[in-house]
């Protein structure tokens, strides 16, 4: 399952507070994220993502879980939401990545963690 973990101070919050819908296309490929929904605890959200690569749409949510140990910096985990399972493109992938980028932006001191994609991906 595509993921990447971020360090430090972002926060799931700011990231409701914030969030504006984005599309980025890359040739082919449309990446959507629509909306974001946070839980009340504010430790976990669920953006709703739709990617179009070769004219095939996937929608699917982006689930990001926050954890904090003992009031120190946070982790948040950016992955798919095994509910909606979409197939792992390559622009599935990168709607990972995009989400992961936002988090570390809120932050200098964020960085990023374990992530199982690869680094073109984080690219500009």
């Amino acid at each position: 399952m595509p993921h990447v973990i971020i360090e430090g101070p972002a926060s799931l919050e700011r990231l409701h507070r914030d969030f504006e819908p984005l599309t980025v296309r890359d040739g082919a490929c449309i990446i959507k994220l629509r909306y974001i929904y946070l839980n009340t605890p504010k430790n976990n959200a669920l953006v709703e993502c739709v990617v179009i690569e070769d004219g095939l749409p996937q929608n699917f949510y982006a689930l990001l879980s926050q954890k904090s140990s003992s009031g120190h910096s946070a982790a948040i985990t950016v992955r798919l939401d095994p509910m909606t399972d979409p197939q792992k493109t390559t622009g599935v992938k990168r709607t990972v990545a995009i989400l992961g980028q936002r988090l570390k932006a809120q932050d200098p001191a964020c960085a990023y963690g374990a992530t199982n994609l690869p680094e073109s991906l984080f690219e500009e």
